[in-house]
């Protein structure tokens, strides 16, 4: 706490998260505990009696976050990643179904790159790392459009 005090940075406490990143073969030994105090208390009390102080708080601790679209959990298998990406695809393939009997292919194709190919290609260089059972279900997933977009049997 001494350090960001002396380097004039304070930490918001209600924005602030741990995310304790580990291998999912390592014991954790518990939680990850960063101590905060407000600036007044650092300001008016000396460091011996900040263990009595009432504006401790304790930074939370996450198993999963979000950054610039890309959910990181704590093992770094991005499983939490690819159920959010197979939902988003899943609705999609869903109004791709329902479209397929009055759109043309053409259209169809154009409305498959603009939605499920924007999804599926966005952090692909981070997440394609996952296990093969999570990248199969991503592709049945995109399988299971392109056969929407490819339906033979229209007007």
């Amino acid at each position: 706490m001494l350090w960001s005090h002396d380097k004039e940075l304070t930490i918001n406490v209600t924005k602030t998260e741990i995310l304790h990143i580990t291998s999912p073969n390592v014991f954790k030994t518990g939680k990850v505990k960063i101590l905060t105090h407000e600036i007044e208390c650092l300001h008016v009390q000396n460091p011996q009696n900040w263990s009595r102080c009432d504006c401790q708080k304790y930074t939370k601790q996450v198993k999963f976050f979000k950054y610039l679209g890309v959910y990181i959990d704590e093992n770094i298998n991005w499983n939490k990643h690819i159920d959010i990406l197979c939902k988003k695809v899943s609705l999609c393939a869903m109004k791709l179904n329902n479209l397929k009997w009055v759109t043309p292919t053409n259209i169809m194709l154009q409305i498959y790159y603009g939605l499920i190919v924007s999804i599926l290609n966005y952090g692909i260089a981070v997440w394609a790392q996952a296990s093969a059972t999570q990248i199969q279900r991503v592709q049945r997933l995109q399988n299971k459009c392109l056969r929407a977009v490819c339906w033979k049997n229209k007007k």
